[in-house]
């Protein structure tokens, strides 16, 4: 069984919870006004309380507060792994709605990427592009900032509040991991292992299928683009954590 306060929970589309933005955070199993959907768990006041208790924290907290004891509410590795993946793979819907809150025990919570439809520029609706030059984070670094990041309070704050872990990590997994060529490579693989057969059999059962535009090359090309954007705005973002929020 599920502990009582323990489970995954969604932003429906409202943004109602602003990234809890707010100290009170409803949560609900079937409600789709509530300000937070429960996709594992029960509808429990000790879930209830868990999270509320981090909305009060991300919410309330100064930044000196939420600096100092962000570890006794959040896994801050899965939070710096989630922004790197956000700016890198360009998730343009995922910004509050397709991301899930998981807490294992009531108190630390993580954010798991969600419905990755609209990444590496491509659209959720698999018509149109989104510009791969994005910068995700809306630093003002380059011309194209992603204002709708703003939304998220949680990814804000952990943005302007640890900067410098987010460039060392970044600078870790690009020296190891996280590479272009890597990620192309892991794209040409599933591809020859769906195999071109099989595509084109897909492609004449479902004609309609909008993406087709979206070929590899493309794909292969603002894979390079978002690299470079990502090498570029982390390596310039300033340490702003003693600003006000």
């Amino acid at each position: 069984d599920i502990p009582a306060n323990v489970g995954v929970l969604e932003a429906p589309n409202n943004f109602k919870d602003k990234g809890f933005g707010k100290p009170e955070i409803i949560i609900s199993e079937d409600d789709e006004t509530a300000d937070m959907m429960i996709q594992v768990g029960k509808e429990t006041p000790e879930f209830q309380a868990a999270t509320n208790r981090l909305a009060k924290f991300v919410s309330q907290s100064d930044d000196a507060t939420f600096k100092k004891d962000f570890a006794d509410y959040l896994d801050l590795e899965a939070v710096v792994d989630f922004l790197i993946f956000f700016q890198l793979a360009a998730c343009s819907d995922s910004y509050d709605k397709n991301i899930e809150y998981t807490t294992y025990n009531g108190k630390i919570w993580l954010p798991i990427p969600y419905d990755l439809d609209s990444t590496w520029g491509l659209n959720w609706d698999g018509k149109t592009e989104f510009n791969p030059e994005m910068d995700m984070f809306a630093t003002g670094l380059t011309d194209n900032n992603f204002e709708n990041f703003k939304i998220n309070t949680l990814l804000n704050r952990t943005l302007k509040n640890f900067k410098p872990e987010i460039k060392t990590r970044y600078q870790e997994l690009r020296g190891t991991s996280l590479t272009p060529e890597r990620i192309i490579r892991m794209f040409t693989d599933y591809m020859n292992e769906v195999s071109q057969f099989n595509y084109e059999r897909e492609a004449s059962r479902w004609p309609g299928i909008p993406s087709k535009f979206f070929t590899f090359q493309k794909l292969r090309s603002n894979i390079i683009k978002r690299f470079k954007v990502t090498d570029f705005v982390i390596s310039n973002m300033k340490d702003d954590s003693s600003e006000s929020f």
